[in-house]
C-alpha cells in the first residue's frame, strides 16, 4: 500500500528489548511522520514520558533535486500543566519545570533516555538520581551528545500556567531529526498545543519519502500506454474476447487512477505542506481496491476461467466474491486507519495490530489460493498434453515466482536494516521500498496483459483441447494415404500469440 500524508506524533515504546515483536511493532505502530505542517490540538504528554516527531531532512543545498531553497523548521506552540484526567482532584506543585522541548539529530537519539530494569525511560526521577544514572531531577536524560546535535539541541524548559514559545531551526546538516516533547513531571500531563512546521530546500516532502514524488508518475507513465493499447485491442476484437479480458481492462485501468491520486496528492503536498484527508482516503480506497484485483485476476487465471472454463461453478463465483470482499475490507480498513492517524485522530493500538493481522491472514490465504490453483490447472494441462496452454501458464509463473523473489529480496533488506537499527543511517534509499513493491504489481498486471492479450478468434479456441503432440504425425500421415487434403493444425495464436499447436474444432 503507498504510504499516505500523515504528520502523525509517536508515543515510544518503554521496553528496552529489541525482540523481533517489538520490531515489529514499532514498524506497523510508529510509521514516520512527515515534513510540513502539523496541528498539536491538545496533544497530551503522559507523566515521566515523551512523545515526538521524527523528520527526514536535506540541509540547504544538499537536497537531491529541485530549486535550492531553504530548510528549516517553525514551530510555534503553547501549553500548560494540568493533573492526569484520572485525578483531576491532585494538586500540581507550583516550583516544578519538568516539562522539555529537545530538537535532536539521529546520530544521538540512542543517547535520548536510557534502559533500566527492562524499560526505556527518559526522565531522571528520583530513583535514576539516587543510583547515579542522570544528573539533575525533573529533566529529559540526554547524554553525550556529538557535534550534530550541538547543531540541533536545544532543551526549552516548560514551566508551569499557560504559556506560548516561538522556535525557528535552520536545517545545517542532513539527517533524521527528532523533536521530543518530555513530560517529567509525577504529579500531572503536559498539554501542547500549537503548529510545527519543516520545510525541505525542494518543498515539504520529507527526505525519507521524496523518491515516491517520481515514482508514482513513472509507474502512471507505464501504465498509461499499457492500458491504451489494452483497451483498443480489446475494442477490436471485442465480440471474440474472453471475460479474463475484461477483468485484466479494469485492473489496468483502477492501477492508472491509483497511480494519478498518489502522484497528484504528494505533488500538492510538496508544494503547500497541507495533507488532505479526502485525496489520501480516495486513495488509499483506489489501492485496496488496486490490490484486489490484481489477486483476482490471478486467481480466475489459476482457476482456468476464460481460458479452459468458459464458466465457473456458481458456488464457487459465490467464494470467490466472498474472498474479494473480504481482503478488500482487510486492506481498506488498515488503510483508513492509517489516513485517520495522519488526520490526528487517535487509534487503539490494538485495533491497529487487529486490523493488520487480519491483512495478513487474507493475504496468506488468497496467495495460498493462487498457488493451489495455479499448480492444479499446470498439472491438469500436462495430462492432457496441451502445450500451447501450458507454455502460457509456465511463462505467468516464471513472472510471478521472479516478482516474488525481487518482493522478498527487497523485504529482507529493509527488515533487516530496521533490526540493525539503521534506518535513519539510510533515510535517503527508504523510498524505495515501496517503489519495489509498486514495480512487482505493475509487472504481475503487464504479465497478465501481454499473455492474454485480445486477439482475433480468441473465444472459439480458448476452451478447445489440443490434439496431444506426438499425435499430429500420425494424423498427418493418415490424411495424406487417404488422399485428403486438410490441415492437420488449428492456430492458436489468438490464445499465446506464439508459434502455432493444433486444437480441435
Amino acid at each position: 500500500m503507498a504510504p499516505s500524508l500523515s504528520p502523525s506524533l509517536c508515543f515510544p515504546s518503554s521496553a528496552s528489548s529489541h525482540s523481533l515483536l517489538l520490531l515489529l511493532l514499532l514498524v506497523a505502530l510508529c510509521r514516520p511522520t512527515h515534513a510540513g505542517f502539523t496541528d498539536l490540538d491538545q496533544t497530551v504528554v503522559p507523566q515521566l514520558d515523551i512523545i515526538y516527531q521524527r523528520v527526514g531532512m536535506f540541509a540547504t543545498g544538499d537536497a537531491p533535486f529541485g530549486d535550492p531553497g531553504t530548510a528549516y523548521g517553525k514551530f510555534t506552540m503553547e501549553w500548560s500543566f494540568s493533573p492526569p484526567q484520572h485525578d483531576r482532584e491532585r494538586t500540581v506543585e507550583s516550583n516544578l519545570v519538568g516539562g522539555e522541548i529537545l530538537l535532536v539529530h539521529h546520530s544521538d537519539w540512542k543517547d535520548v533516555g536510557i534502559d533500566h530494569l527492562k524499560k526505556r525511560e527518559y526522565c531522571c526521577t528520583q530513583e535514576l538520581l539516587e543510583e547515579g544514572l542522570c544528573t539533575k531531577q525533573h529533566n529529559l536524560i540526554f547524554q553525550n551528545y556529538s557535534y550534530y546535535s550541538q547543531l540541533a539541541y536545544n532543551a526549552y524548559s516548560l514551566q508551569d500556567g499557560t504559556q506560548n514559545r516561538a522556535i525557528t531551526f535552520d536545517v545545517e546538516v542532513t539527517g533524521v531529526y527528532y523533536l521530543v516533547f518530555g513530560n517529567c513531571r509525577e504529579d500531572t500531563d503536559l498539554m501542547v498545543t500549537g503548529i510545527l512546521e519543516w520545510k525541505n530546500p525542494y518543498g515539504y516532502l520529507e527526505a525519507d519519502i521524496y523518491g515516491l514524488f517520481f515514482a508514482y508518475w513513472v509507474v502512471f507513465v507505464l501504465y498509461l500506454p499499457l492500458a491504451i493499447w489494452y483497451f483498443f485491442s480489446l475494442m477490436r476484437f471485442y465480440s471474440t474476447s474472453l471475460g479474463l479480458q475484461k477483468f485484466v481492462m479494469a485492473l489496468l485501468i483502477i492501477a492508472l487512477v491509483e497511480q494519478l491520486i498518489w502522484g497528484c496528492d504528494y505533488d500538492v503536498y510538496n508544494k503547500n505542506g497541507l495533507v488532505n484527508d479526502s485525496a489520501n482516503g480516495v486513495g488509499t480506497f483506489f489501492t485496496s481496491l488496486r490490490d484486489t484485483a490484481l489477486r483476482l485476476v490471478l486467481l480466475l487465471v489459476g482457476l482456468g476461467y476464460s481460458v479452459t472454463k468458459p464458466v465457473l461453478r456458481k458456488r464457487l463465483i459465490l467464494l470467490i466474491a466472498v474472498m474479494s470482499v473480504f481482503f478488500f475490507l482487510a486492506s481498506a480498513i488498515s488503510g483508513y486507519i492509517e489516513v485517520a492517524r495522519s488526520a490526528g485522530a487517535f487509534v487503539d493500538e490494538n485495533s491497529i495490530i487487529f486490523f493488520e493481522g487480519v491483512l495478513i491472514i487474507a493475504n496468506a490465504i488468497f496467495f495460498t489460493w493462487i498457488a493451489i490453483a495455479l499448480a492444479l490447472q499446470m498439472r491438469e494441462l500436462i495430462q492432457k498434453k496441451e502445450v500451447v496452454k501450458l507454455a502460457l501458464y509456465r511463462n505467468l509463473a516464471y513472472c510471478l515466482i521472479a516478482g516474488l523473489v525481487v518482493g522478498v529480496i527487497f523485504y529482507a533488506i529493509e527488515f533487516g536494516l530496521v533490526l540493525a537499527e539503521m534506518r535513519d543511517a539510510y533515510f535517503r534509499i527508504w523510498w524505495l521500498w515501496a517503489v519495489a513493491w509498486e514495480v512487482v504489481y505493475f509487472s504481475a498486471a503487464l504479465a497478465i496483459a501481454f499473455l492474454w492479450r485480445p486477439q482475433e478468434n480468441m473465444s472459439r479456441y480458448a476452451y478447445s483441447s489440443e490434439i496431444p503432440t506426438e499425435d499430429l504425425d500420425e494424423a498427418a500421415k493418415q490424411s495424406s494415404d487417404d488422399g485428403a487434403e486438410a490441415s492437420a493444425d488449428v492456430s492458436l495464436d489468438g490464445l499465446s500469440g506464439g508459434d502455432s499447436a493444433s486444437a480441435s474444432a
